[in-house]
């Protein structure tokens, strides 16, 4: 396996993470702005 490959698929998880990071982060934000 060469390491260019390894690297796109970990800058490809990384991204997916933030991605969802930020969905949560999102998500709770909108929830204490409904509570109040």
């Amino acid at each position: 396996m060469n390491s260019t490959n390894q690297a796109e698929k970990r800058l490809k998880l990384l991204q997916i993470h933030s991605a969802v990071d930020i969905a949560l982060f999102d998500v709770s934000i909108y929830k204490m702005k409904n509570e109040n």
